[in-house]
């Protein structure tokens, strides 16, 4: 509505969640129908069906039942497919129609930038060929992630409590570096009074690039 020409998206210290947010991102960002991830992976069947499945978190054993399926074997793991009511497939989704941003668009990264925030930066660099992305290289790994159900296992005899994920996702990146996040172009680094002062030079950088 106000015709904006420059976007700044900040992904600094965003450690992920809900990857349907970041999908609801790239309906206005993309420059066309787009991805947000290429597959979910298990390396068992159905991670629900386990002999440790009594010393997990029934709750989030039953959030998996109802977002995920257990899909065919391929290759040396097992396909997830997304139940309808999660909210996501991987069938290509289509940009917003109305709020489609089409100018320049600068994303902020730092090495606190992981998991699903990770994967939004990845979409967006395979995705959005105005985006620039200025800071320092992610946490998240450009290829993927695990993730998905993040379970809780609880020791029997030390109630000692083991958090874990039981899927790969992985991501739509074109040409990953294995075991790298994804670089910035434009790599800005901090003095520790950079840091002290409070001095935001990754937005400095940004407003530099919009003259």
């Amino acid at each position: 509505m106000k015709d904006i020409k420059n976007l700044i998206i900040d992904l600094r210290h965003n450690t992920g969640g809900d990857i349907r947010i970041a999908a609801k991102l790239l309906s206005y960002l993309a420059d066309s129908s787009f991805h947000i991830i290429k597959e979910i992976r298990s390396r068992i069947p159905d991670p629900a069906i386990n002999p440790f499945e009594n010393y997990f978190d029934a709750n989030r054993t039953e959030s998996f039942k109802l977002g995920f399926k257990p899909g065919p074997k391929q290759g040396d793991g097992y396909h997830i497919d997304f139940r309808p009511v999660f909210g996501l497939s991987y069938q290509a989704l289509p940009v917003d129609p109305l709020w489609h941003f089409k100018g320049k668009l600068f994303v902020l990264i730092d090495g606190a930038t992981f998991s699903s925030a990770a994967h939004a930066a990845a979409a967006i660099k395979a995705q959005c060929k105005n985006a620039k992305f200025i800071g320092r290289e992610t946490a998240g790994a450009e290829e993927g992630c695990s993730g998905g159900t993040i379970q809780h296992l609880t020791l029997p005899n030390t109630h000692i409590v083991v958090e874990f994920p039981w899927m790969r996702v992985v991501s739509v990146a074109k040409n990953p570096v294995f075991g790298h996040g994804i670089f910035p172009d434009y790599t800005v680094l901090y003095s520790p009074e950079d840091i002290i002062n409070k001095r935001d030079l990754d937005i400095k950088k940004a407003l530099s690039l919009l003259q």
